[in-house]
């Protein structure tokens, strides 16, 4: 049974632009890009990414709002 190639997205995301909230962004960043390379299945369609601010309205989170738009698209 041949199986289709998935497009397969990471969301991040950090609280501030603190040196430990840069490095949980790239620690992040190379742990979703690792584990979604690791599945033969799956082809990285991209790293989508927000600053974290406490009660923020999801429609203020513009990579988030990216990477809906590209799952409705089916671009993943």
């Amino acid at each position: 049974v041949e199986r289709s190639i998935k497009r397969v997205a990471a969301y991040c995301r950090v609280s501030t632009d603190t040196e430990d909230q840069i490095n949980s962004y790239k620690s992040q960043v190379e742990h979703y890009t690792e584990f979604i390379q690791k599945n033969n299945e799956w082809t990285l369609a991209g790293i989508y990414a927000d600053e974290a601010i406490t009660g923020t309205q999801v429609d203020r989170r513009i990579d988030f709002q990216r990477l809906i738009n590209d799952c409705m698209n089916g671009d993943i």
